[in-house]
């Protein structure tokens, strides 16, 4: 069930330019005798600043995240998008480093229209140029701690992390560590989420077929060796809470189709809120399932469809707090 380890929502959206958050975990490794080591944050700082105080480290590691951009922007592999700093700073009390980026679409003209004329072009993008827009992201590296927190903002219509990801990889990379991330939300936003929707529809996968199971299915797929199977359940709308509870297991007779037992298929629902956004997880691990983030529309600035500044960190450092909790995070140093 690879395809479904990392589950993103789908969602209807009501609004032009919403914003989203994005969360990762952190973890640094560093090669070492040929083997990937993990490291702390606090090792990382001191082997790659010094043993100097941590204020300093910060200062150090802003002032070199900024000059790995070498006052250019930087391209994601596919040269398709392309960002740079805006202003980064940090909160040494929250051994947090945040900033204000900015960055979109690169590597192709484009012409540019008023939305009320076919006409003529009002101008164009060459090739060469960037369509920026502004971006905010929070990086949690506490030196008590092996694990870090990454926090970027997108919009429902577009979004730089690719390229933001592929360049502090790099940064971290050129200081000798590498940079370990996984998807993550919270346990709170996974409850709000399931407490709020619907199963709407489960399809059951069998990945493999053998071929007595392929020749009774169609002569057409005997000498299909790789032949999957899936059967699909619509047409229905339960509480998410009352599905569970009462679904037993498929209780249909499938064996010819090599179908004996639990363990020979996958199951995935596919759920809906209340508000339309769509989402689908291993039935066997729930947990799989990453809602998205949307940031409240009063966080944008006056006006614009972009974050406020002032705003939009303390919606991450609150967000923050919550992961900490859960995670059992207690200040050391």
């Amino acid at each position: 069930m690879e395809e479904f380890l990392t589950i993103h929502d789908i969602s209807n959206f009501h609004m032009a330019h919403n914003l989203k958050l994005n969360i990762w975990t952190l973890k640094l490794e560093k090669l070492i005798a040929g083997k990937n080591t993990p490291k702390t944050c606090k090792e990382f700082f001191d082997e790659s600043f010094g043993l100097i105080d941590k204020e300093e480290q910060f200062k150090s590691f802003v002032t070199d995240y900024i000059n790995s951009f070498n006052k250019l922007f930087f391209k994601d592999e596919e040269t398709t998008k392309a960002f740079s700093y805006d202003d980064v700073n940090f909160k040494l009390e929250k051994n947090v480093i945040y900033g204000y980026i900015k960055g979109g679409i690169t590597g192709i003209e484009q012409d540019v229209y008023n939305d009320d004329s076919l006409i003529a072009p009002d101008g164009k993008i060459k090739k060469n140029q960037v369509t920026a827009l502004p971006y905010f992201f929070l990086l949690w590296l506490p030196k008590d701690s092996d694990l870090g927190v990454l926090m970027t903002q997108s919009y429902s219509s577009a979004s730089i992390n690719q390229v933001f990801i592929q360049h502090l990889a790099f940064f971290f990379k050129s200081k000798e560590f590498k940079l370990v991330k996984n998807t993550f939300i919270s346990e709170e936003r996974k409850k709000a989420f399931y407490d709020n929707c619907y199963v709407y529809g489960m399809s059951l996968f069998k990945r493999k077929s053998d071929l007595s199971a392929r020749k009774k299915v169609s002569d057409a797929f005997v000498e299909e060796e790789k032949l999957k199977i899936e059967l699909r359940f619509t047409g229905f709308k339960k509480r998410t809470i009352e599905f569970i509870k009462n679904f037993t297991g498929i209780k249909s007779n499938l064996k010819e189709l090599g179908i004996q037992n639990e363990d020979d298929y996958d199951l995935v629902l596919y759920y809906e809120t209340e508000d339309n956004k769509k989402a689908h997880a291993s039935f066997q691990n729930p947990n799989l399932i990453i809602p998205s983030i949307f940031i409240p529309n009063t966080i944008k600035a006056d006006g614009k469809d972009y974050p406020d500044r002032t705003k939009i960190l303390a919606f991450c450092e609150k967000e923050l707090d919550t992961i900490k909790l859960e995670q059992g995070y207690s200040p050391k140093i």
